[in-house]
């Protein structure tokens, strides 16, 4: 085995690159367990608005309802109003602010394709994500804030309505925008960073990859959002403390979960056409003959 298929982590002793994506994911978690968490904390600084803000109006939207007669005849009518105006203000803010998040996203993704190639990640590498790729990611942040504002709005129309067969196809469509907007911005993020491209090819990627990988890609989004979802659970406003404290565990490993499976992806597909040295990077190549060369070649 070649020094270019081995990492050095301890004196004169080696140990082969993961075989497999799932295996990368793991390996270098563990590796880089610290500058991952680190990652997490600089990105949450840039969700941090985000959180004051859906804390200040969950709090608002308690307190006018708290205000409200419960025996008046029109309770219904203004809890539901009060409902409305909240998502339309906090969720009209969001998109903004989401845009902030997004310029955060730019930084940890620069840096955590790194990790899953296996290459050397510094602090500045965060950074300079930040200035490499910002600007494209503000334009996903943008996108995805609206679909963000979308899907919370209606939900919160949908609340206040009779449920029937054209209210029930409303949510459907409302989901799923929202599903396919964030499975589209996984690869966007992915692919401009990983590639110079294009804007128009990195949407045009991105859009083929949402659908062609559609079974994949549901599965994936679905493991990486179950810690939010999950804070559905947790009664308001103590989920925003709880998505505060685990966004600092979240994001550095989310991010790398999503690149194992993107370069994964990416392997059988755009790679394959740039050539072997694109293919499995970050990986053991010749996992088959891995052991026999090393006990073959001992230290190196």
């Amino acid at each position: 085995m070649s020094l270019f298929d081995k990492i050095m982590i301890a004196g004169d002793k080696e140990t082969p690159l993961p075989d497999t994506r799932f295996k990368a994911f793991l390996r270098y978690g563990r590796e880089y367990f610290g500058r991952l968490v680190l990652f997490g904390v600089i990105t949450s600084l840039f969700l941090a608005p985000s959180i004051a803000w859906l804390f200040v109006m969950n709090y608002g939207r308690l307190s006018a309802i708290s205000a409200i007669d419960a025996t008046a005849a029109d309770y219904a009518t203004q809890i539901n109003a009060i409902r409305l105006s909240y998502a339309l203000t906090t969720y009209a803010v969001m998109i903004p602010l989401t845009v902030l998040f997004f310029i955060g996203l730019s930084g940890l993704f620069s840096a955590v394709k790194r990790i899953s190639q296996g290459d050397a990640c510094r602090i500045s590498h965060y950074f300079k994500g930040v200035r490499e790729n910002g600007l494209r990611f503000v334009l996903m942040g943008a996108v995805f804030g609206v679909s963000l504002f979308f899907v919370s709005y209606n939900v919160a129309y949908l609340s206040t309505v009779t449920v029937n067969a054209g209210t029930a196809a409303l949510f459907a469509v409302t989901v799923l925008q929202f599903v396919f907007c964030g499975i589209f911005a996984c690869w966007f993020m992915t692919g401009v960073t990983l590639y110079e491209v294009g804007l128009m090819q990195a949407i045009k990627n991105s859009f083929r990859l949402t659908f062609a990988k559609l079974f994949k890609n549901l599965i994936m989004y679905a493991a990486v959002a179950a810690p939010v979802i999950a804070t559905v659970a947790v009664p308001s406003p103590f989920n925003l403390l709880v998505m505060t404290a685990g966004a600092f565990l979240y994001f550095g490993f989310a991010a790398l979960g999503v690149f194992c499976y993107a370069n994964y992806v990416y392997d059988g597909t755009l790679n394959k056409t740039l050539g072997k040295d694109f293919v499995g990077r970050g990986l053991n190549k010749n996992p088959a003959t891995a052991d026999a060369e090393s006990a073959g070649e001992g230290a190196v």
